[in-house]
């Protein structure tokens, strides 16, 4: 490199980057040249800053729809759960919901019956059977229940300490589990595994709206306990 002409760009008075020009063809950069390439950094600085403006107009109204269905599913399943009476078909509604909403492959909810978890619907890519069982202790499912704080896990094989199969999931790489939580008892939880797109791992927005339906599902299942008891 022989001759260098260098100017920055600059955006809402902050230089945000630089426009180089090197090696002339015919003698050295002039006070000339340095005034053209002036005006094209000022261009290249408008142009840069109206991308940004579009994309986060756009990544707010993304995070709007986003925002508008999960209410509406919310609601729905709300609706669902006033108008059906049977247990087990508002489990399967609520699981297969959840996991659309989180995006996730697989869903599992499970109850607690004694210091086991059993399976009691399943939704998405999994095989895992109705009726199955997990220990709670020395797990993380207990600490969830102890707690009955949400946990996302990053690393399953070292810390949900559960053979994939019987979860019905050959191979997880993320999860997410929420207890679900009835009158300040955990009956049980819900779990989502592995995200169905490209998508990073589950977030904040993605436990935020998981427990809100794992609330709905533990809702629906100490009043059909409730309404058992009484019969």
């Amino acid at each position: 490199m022989h001759t260098f002409l260098g100017v920055p760009i600059i955006i809402r008075g902050t230089a945000w980057g630089n426009l180089y020009l090197t090696d002339k063809r015919i003698g050295e950069f002039t006070d000339a040249d340095e005034h053209s390439i002036t005006t094209l950094a000022t261009w290249a600085a408008i142009a840069v800053d109206h991308a940004r403006l579009l994309a986060r107009a756009a990544e707010r109204e993304t995070e709007l729809e986003n925002a508008v269905r999960r209410l509406e599913a919310t609601q729905a399943v709300a609706v669902a759960v006033g108008a059906e009476t049977d247990l087990t078909h508002v489990l399967e509604y609520i699981a297969e919901r959840g996991r659309e909403i989180v995006a996730a492959r697989s869903a599992l909810i499970l109850l607690q019956e004694g210091v086991d978890l059993v399976i009691a619907s399943r939704a998405g890519h999994t095989e895992a059977q109705i009726g199955a069982r997990l220990p709670v202790a020395d797990s993380i499912s207990g600490r969830v229940m102890l707690t009955k704080l949400p946990v996302r896990v990053s690393d399953p094989s070292a810390e949900m300490r559960v053979s994939p199969t019987v979860l019905g999931v050959p191979e997880i790489r993320s999860a997410l589990l929420v207890p679900m939580v009835f009158r300040d008892e955990a009956l049980g939880m819900m779990a989502v595994f592995d995200r169905d797109t490209g998508r990073p791992e589950f977030d904040e927005s993605d436990e935020q709206v998981l427990v809100g339906f794992a609330a709905t599902a533990a809702t629906a299942v100490g009043q059909h306990r409730r309404a058992e008891q009484i019969r």
